[in-house]
C-alpha cells in the first residue's frame, strides 16, 4: 500500500512540476490579473494532492505523450452527447512518466531490484513527510501559545507586544492581532484592517496551510518548496489588488506607504501579514493598478477555465 502511495505521489509531483514551471512562465505576463496566478496556484496544488483529473483532447500535456509510459483511465458511467466531438465516455485518468510499474492497484514492479529500491525510497518519503508534519504541528502550537495573552480590543481584533506587523492568525476563529502602536495611528490602521478583511473573507489561512501540508507531502521535491513561496507572494499581490479596488488614486498611494512603513513581519506560523515581505512589488502593484473593467473581468475569468482545460486536464490514451 505504502509503495502504490508513494509511486502515485512522485508521478503526481513530476506532473505538477512540469505545469508549474509553465506557470512561472505565465505569471510574467504583467496584464494578467493576480487573482488569476493565485487561482491557478490553487489548482497547482490540487493536482499534487489528487491522482486523477479528467482527459481532455486540448491538454498540453497531448505534447509531451511520448514521454508519458502509460495513462490510467479511470472511466465514469457518463454519456457524452453525440453534438461533442469527443466520444465515448467522460474518462478520469493518472499520467504515468517513471514506466516502472507492471501492474497498479496495487503496483508491482517489473524487477526486483526496482521494488527493493521503490520499498526503501516509499519508507524514507513517510518519514520524512511525517517529521515535517510534526514540525508545523509544534510550529502552530508555539505560535498559538505565545499570541494566547493578545488583548482583546473589539470585534475580533487584538494587540499584543509581540507582534511587530499586523496579522491575521488561525484557520477557523480567525484573529486581527495588532502592534499596539496602531492603536493610535488611525490612518494605517484604516489599510490595516482593509488589507486582513480580505485575507479573512477569502480564507486564505486555511489554504495557506492546505499549500504548506501539500508541500509537506512532497518535501523531496524543491520546486514544489518554490511554487509554495511563489504561491504565497501571488497571495499577498492578489489581497492588495482586492483590498484597493474602491480606493482613490491618492488612497492607494498611501495604501502603498502604509506597506512601506510597516515591521518585517513576526514570524509567526499559520498567519497573514500586512508587512513588508515582496515590498518592492507589493509597491509596485499597488501604485500601478488598474480597475478592472467587466470586460476585463468575464476575459479573466474567461482566461481562467481555458488555462485549467489545457495545463489542469490529463492527456487522452
Amino acid at each position: 500500500m505504502l509503495n502504490t502511495t508513494f509511486y502515485f505521489v512522485l508521478n503526481m509531483s513530476l506532473t505538477a512540476s512540469v505545469i508549474g514551471l509553465l506557470l512561472i512562465l505565465i505569471r510574467f505576463i504583467r496584464y494578467i490579473p493576480r487573482f488569476c496566478i493565485y487561482t491557478l496556484w490553487g489548482l497547482i496544488f490540487i493536482r499534487l494532492i489528487f491522482p486523477f483529473f479528467l482527459s481532455s483532447e486540448v491538454s498540453l500535456l497531448n505534447l509531451g505523450r511520448n514521454y508519458i509510459k502509460k495513462i490510467l483511465v479511470v472511466p465514469v458511467p457518463i454519456s457524452v452527447p453525440v453534438s461533442i466531438p469527443a466520444k465515448g465516455n467522460i474518462n478520469f485518468s493518472a499520467s504515468n512518466s517513471i514506466g516502472v510499474a507492471q501492474e497498479y492497484f496495487p503496483v508491482t514492479y517489473k524487477s526486483d531490484h526496482i521494488e527493493k529500491l521503490f520499498r526503501t525510497s516509499s519508507l524514507v518519503w513517510i518519514i520524512g513527510a511525517a517529521i515535517a508534519v510534526f514540525i508545523l504541528i509544534i510550529l502552530y502550537i508555539l505560535s498559538t501559545t505565545q499570541l494566547s495573552n493578545s488583548i482583546h480590543i473589539k470585534d475580533n481584533i487584538y494587540v499584543n507586544d509581540l507582534v511587530q506587523a499586523p496579522m491575521t492568525f488561525g484557520i477557523l476563529n480567525q484573529k486581527i492581532i495588532l502592534s499596539p502602536r496602531f492603536k493610535e495611528d488611525l490612518e494605517q490602521l484604516k489599510y490595516v484592517l482593509l488589507h486582513e478583511n480580505v485575507h479573512i473573507k477569502r480564507h486564505d489561512n486555511l489554504f495557506r496551510l492546505m499549500g504548506i501540508l501539500t508541500a509537506c507531502i512532497h518535501w523531496f521535491n524543491p520546486l514544489v518548496w518554490i511554487f509554495l513561496i511563489l504561491f504565497l507572494k501571488d497571495m499577498e499581490l492578489s489581497c492588495d489588488s482586492r483590498a484597493i479596488r474602491l480606493l482613490t488614486k491618492d488612497e492607494r498611494k498611501s495604501y502603498a506607504q502604509a506597506l512601506v512603513n510597516m515591521g518585517t513581519g513576526q514570524k509567526v506560523f499559520m498567519s497573514t501579514s500586512f508587512n513588508k515581505n515582496n515590498i518592492r512589488g507589493r509597491v509596485l502593484n499597488v501604485l500601478n493598478y488598474k480597475k478592472l473593467t467587466a470586460t476585463a473581468f468575464v476575459l479573466s475569468l474567461i482566461f481562467i477555465v481555458l488555462a485549467t482545460a489545457v495545463i489542469f486536464t490529463n492527456p487522452v490514451k
